[in-house]
C-alpha cells in the first residue's frame, strides 16, 4: 500500500518537471505490449526520479527568489534526464511506460510487481 500512495504522491512531481519539460508521443488508444525488460529500466529510472524530486522539493524550501527556484528545477530537470537516459531509456519511452502505467491496470500491477523487488 505505501508503494501505491508514493507512486501517485510523486506522479504530480515527475509530471512537474518531465513532462512540462519534454514533447509527449501521443498515446494510442489501446496499450502498448512493454517488455519485462523495459519496464525495469522504467522502474529503476522512476525510483530515480522520485529521489531528485524529492531532494528538489527539499531544496527550495524557502527560497523566495524565482531566478534561484527556476535554477534549482532546470538542475533537477537535467538530473532527471540523465537518470533516466542512464538505465537505457530515451525520455520518450519513460514518459510513455509511465502515462501507460497511470493509465493501465496490467501495466500498473506490473510495474508495482517489479518496484517492490527494487525497494
Amino acid at each position: 500500500m505505501f508503494v501505491n500512495c508514493r507512486f501517485f504522491s510523486i506522479a504530480a512531481v515527475m509530471s512537474l518537471f518531465l513532462l512540462m519539460s519534454f514533447p509527449v508521443a501521443a498515446q494510442e488508444s489501446s496499450p502498448q505490449d512493454i517488455k519485462d525488460a523495459e519496464l525495469e529500466k522504467a522502474v529503476e529510472a522512476y525510483l530515480k526520479v522520485v529521489d531528485i524530486g524529492e531532494t528538489f522539493q527539499e531544496s527550495i524550501q524557502g527560497v523566495e527568489d524565482q531566478s534561484k527556484r527556476a535554477e534549482l528545477q532546470e538542475k533537477a530537470n537535467k538530473e532527471m534526464t540523465t537518470a533516466i537516459e542512464d538505465t537505457g531509456l530515451d525520455i520518450e519511452s519513460y514518459n510513455s511506460i509511465i502515462a501507460q502505467v497511470r493509465s493501465d491496470s496490467d501495466t500498473r500491477d506490473r510495474f508495482y510487481e517489479k518496484l517492490e523487488k527494487f525497494e
